[in-house]
């Protein structure tokens, strides 16, 4: 019986919960994990940081593959930034994963040194 409930769950119930995140203006997406030296969470998404607020990041460290429920807006802003709702670590990662690009862009911001 507990084998069944966690089938329907996983292949019924998850899905669909997450169709209706969507539909509601919400989003989720995969990226990789920053912490910035102030302790800001960041989310390269499309090669950008984006930064994300409201989030609890325990776990994660600079590198990781990460998936994050957040709102669909981005304020247009330099980095952008959105709402955070949940943050899952997907797998480990290092500070090489992270684009050059983007580290330049952190620096430039003053959120990296």
């Amino acid at each position: 019986m507990k084998k069944r409930l966690s089938v329907w769950l996983a292949g019924v119930a998850v899905p669909v919960l997450l169709a209706v995140w969507v539909m509601s203006g919400k989003a989720v997406s995969v990226g990789r994990f920053i912490s910035g030296d102030n302790g800001t969470c960041f989310v390269v998404l499309d090669n950008r940081p984006v930064q994300v607020h409201h989030i609890g990041a325990a776990g994660c460290t600079v590198g990781d593959k990460v998936l994050v429920m957040h709102q669909n807006v981005f304020a247009e802003s330099w980095p952008e930034q959105t709402k955070g709702y949940c943050i899952l670590r997907l797998s480990e990662g290092t500070q090489a994963d992270i684009p050059e690009d983007v580290w330049t862009v952190l620096r430039a911001a003053g959120y990296t040194e």
